[in-house]
């Protein structure tokens, strides 16, 4: 636990553990590698690529997953690519987090035909379409509406309409967290806030798109850019996307 403490806080200050960090990411424990693992990817430690590609083949998912994108940021996301679309087959980590880091990892062109092929799969088709919204393609806002408009979707495309704009939707009327005005067939549906089709329609085509509202990066956003700023550049450290926020090292 000392450790994992150690390496939780290293990585929220951006510090280095030096010739100790290779011995951690060979640690006995799982979850001291894992941080290890997250700490190395952080600070481009290059050095420690080997040990991160034999983690890809460890026995628990979460270290395969923080090796996968260790070995991302450490230039060998080739060999990384094939055991995120392991771990996703396998549902054994959460699948929106596969996605994201696999999509970030991937060429444009690549990255676009390989999430079609995740939404042509009932199994992968939710979380799919709800990071497809990463991919900035804004001429998919009428598809996406239509998705609003079915229960089993509507969550998840509410989800992608959020990554597709810099906007602050809780300063619209796009999302609400009453299934009443959406119909019977929404009722049960527990995820929320959920987008309204027609107020999402109407913000899109009256002239209140993303023109009219103050930039907003989420939390989610910032740090999905700094991943992708750092797979763009293989000299730049993982930023510190909570900069300007407050939270705890572990977190």
């Amino acid at each position: 636990m000392l450790k994992c403490v150690g390496l939780a806080a290293l990585w929220h200050h951006r510090a280095d553990a030096g010739p100790r960090l290779g011995e951690l990411v060979a640690n006995g424990q799982a979850e001291v590698r894992i941080r290890a693992l997250r700490l190395a990817g952080a600070l481009r430690r290059r050095d420690l690529l080997p040990a991160a590609t034999e983690c890809l083949s460890a026995d628990q998912p979460r270290e395969r997953s923080a090796a996968s994108l260790a070995a991302c940021l450490l230039g060998a996301g080739r060999t990384a690519l094939p055991v995120f679309d392991e771990l996703l087959a396998s549902a054994s980590v959460p699948q929106g987090e596969v996605i994201d880091i696999r999509l970030l990892a991937s060429a444009g062109t690549s990255a676009t035909a390989w999430l079609q092929k995740c939404l042509n799969q009932s199994a992968f088709r939710q979380p799919a379409l709800a990071a497809i919204g990463m991919l900035g393609d804004r001429s998919i806002v009428p598809w996406l509406i239509e998705r609003m408009r079915e229960p089993q979707s509507a969550y998840a495309a509410g989800l992608a309409w959020r990554d597709l704009f810099e906007v602050d939707f809780n300063d619209t009327d796009v999302f609400t967290v009453d299934t009443a005005p959406l119909g019977k067939q929404f009722a049960k549906i527990e995820e929320s806030p959920l987008p309204m089709a027609e107020r999402a329609s109407a913000w899109w085509d009256d002239g209140r798109g993303p023109g009219k509202h103050a930039a907003f990066r989420s939390m989610r956003r910032l740090r999905l850019a700094a991943i992708r700023a750092s797979l763009d550049n293989p000299d730049l450290p993982l930023a510190d996307w909570r900069r300007t926020r407050r939270f705890p090292a572990w977190m």
